[in-house]
């Protein structure tokens, strides 16, 4: 008697842990308004329509505002206003990706200390295949509407080492083929996005290693603060080596430059083959006139421009802080999802692999496709990659850094219990995700186009597919079955 939902809620969830059975993923979530049996009558009608507004709210915001806001941040034509000068694989591998994992954090924190469960271990586990399939494999599909504006291969940052950085990505290519044009919807043409080899590369072998660390890290079931305290230390290290890395793409290309040389020819010209057209005294000063005069109307136009943005890059930030923030909507999509699960008696494990990994990483999704669509395609792949990255760095080894250290479970015991089952079943898919998007890329000469696309999309399927049979026990015993409520 007395006794609150959240407190039944909570303290069931306590007698089920240590027992014969998994207990539901439902209970790592506050108290739905409705009963199960007001959801089996129907109201679950309503979570779905709530889930598809709250996925439509995401790409707005993402597209109208977030987007726009982190372009702003990372670059601008003008020096005073670059507020951070990066290249667009740095700032999608870095800057986006962490604004874009905010919903990761806030999960694993609420798993962390409110929950105490391993709900920030799964969901970040699980979104991550979707992340290195399913994201560029919307980027593939969605490659051939790149928009005439913002071809280049960075923002306008400058290069720490001198010299701006020029990238090696944003360039189109059309194919003909027997006359068929085959690309656009219209049929018309196909554009092909030209990746640097450098970027994913990078991000590749960055989130190789985490993924190694996080194996070692719940080898033994708990993570000491040592060890979380590792992870964080190694984020610091990936973001400190991404200021560097125009210098390092510099000296990992010049090592690969005599590979790839590239023979230069002078033509000199020894004779006109047709007159120059002659001009008057009086045209010359007229041009020079016109020069002139146009060289002070753009520079007084740059200059109005310059003290419109001043005042404006504060708000931009602010936008961007206040689009993360909202963000947190992602967290209330996967309590959604995983309430409609249960209703409809879906297994946990399969709607957090399928379900619940794509409502968390819709931020990445969206994000990378308008950016790849804007034509930075390296700077959606390293969004994608990146937001791994962040996840398991940062969105794990910070809440295990806190608990363990200022809130342990007990005097002198700095340590965080972890209850992973499956651990190297999803090691090793994480890594063989990885190694298969690489590939994929190589083996197309980095260039992100429809049939990267469909592979990404056809080995996403069948990940599902296989990881969906065996989480239900189809070829061995996975997962002990889920304790009723």
């Amino acid at each position: 008697m007395g006794r609150s939902r959240f407190e039944s809620w909570s303290g069931r969830k306590l007698l089920w842990q240590g027992g014969n059975c998994t207990p539901p993923a439902i209970l790592d979530f506050p108290p739905d308004l409705f009963t199960p049996e007001q959801r089996r009558a129907g109201a679950a009608v309503l979570h779905g329509v709530l889930a598809c507004y709250l996925f439509v709210l995401l790409a707005i915001v993402c597209d109208d505002y977030f987007v726009p806001s982190i372009k702003r941040m990372c670059s601008s034509k003008s020096r005073r206003l670059n507020v951070l000068g990066m290249s667009d694989d740095v700032a999608g591998a870095t800057f986006m990706a962490a604004a874009t994992s905010s919903p990761e954090l806030f999960i694993n924190s609420v798993g962390t200390f409110i929950t105490e469960g391993d709900i920030g271990v799964g969901t970040i586990v699980g979104s991550a295949v979707f992340n290195i399939l399913a994201v560029p494999a919307c980027c593939g599909l969605f490659a051939g509407q790149v928009s005439s504006r913002g071809q280049q291969g960075t923002f306008g940052g400058r290069g720490e080492c001198g010299g701006e950085n020029s990238g090696g990505e944003g360039r189109r290519t059309l194919k003909r083929e027997r006359g068929w044009l085959s690309g656009t919807f219209r049929g018309e043409m196909e554009e092909v996005l030209k990746l640097d080899w450098w970027p994913l590369t990078r991000d590749c072998l960055m989130y190789g290693i985490t993924v190694v660390v996080l194996i070692l890290t719940l080898n033994d079931e708990r993570v000491e603060w040592y060890e979380a305290l590792m992870l964080v230390s190694m984020y610091i290290l990936y973001i400190s080596a991404m200021y560097f890395n125009t210098c390092m793409s510099d000296w990992v290309k010049g090592c690969c430059r005599g590979r790839h040389r590239h023979v230069y020819r002078k033509i000199v010209v020894t004779e006109e083959t047709s007159p120059l057209l002659m001009t008057t005294d009086k045209d010359r000063n007229d041009s020079a006139t016109d020069v002139e005069k146009h060289a002070e109307e753009t520079k007084e136009n740059n200059k109005d421009d310059e003290d419109e943005g001043e005042s404006r890059s504060t708000s931009y930030t602010v936008t961007c802080i206040i689009t993360v923030t909202g963000r947190s909507t992602s967290y209330n999509v996967t309590c959604i999802i995983t309430v409609t699960g249960d209703t409809l008696g879906i297994p946990d494990s399969v709607v957090g692999i399928t379900f619940l990994a794509a409502g968390t990483s819709v931020p990445e999704a969206v994000s990378s496709v308008i950016v790849t669509n804007q034509g930075h395609g390296s700077m959606g792949i390293s969004n994608s990659i990146g937001s791994n990255t962040f996840d398991i760095l940062l969105c794990l080894g910070l809440p295990w850094l806190i608990k363990s250290t200022f809130l342990p479970v007990s005097p002198g015991e700095h340590f965080v219990i972890i209850h992973s089952s499956g651990l190297e079943y999803n090691a090793i898919s994480l890594l063989s995700t990885l190694l298969i998007l690489y590939v994929s890329f190589a083996s197309n000469d980095f260039k992100l186009d429809r049939k990267i696309g469909i592979v990404c999309l056809l080995i996403y399927i069948g990940f599902l597919t296989s990881a969906s049979l065996i989480e239900l026990n189809f070829f061995f015993l996975v997962n002990l079955p889920t304790c009723p409520m």
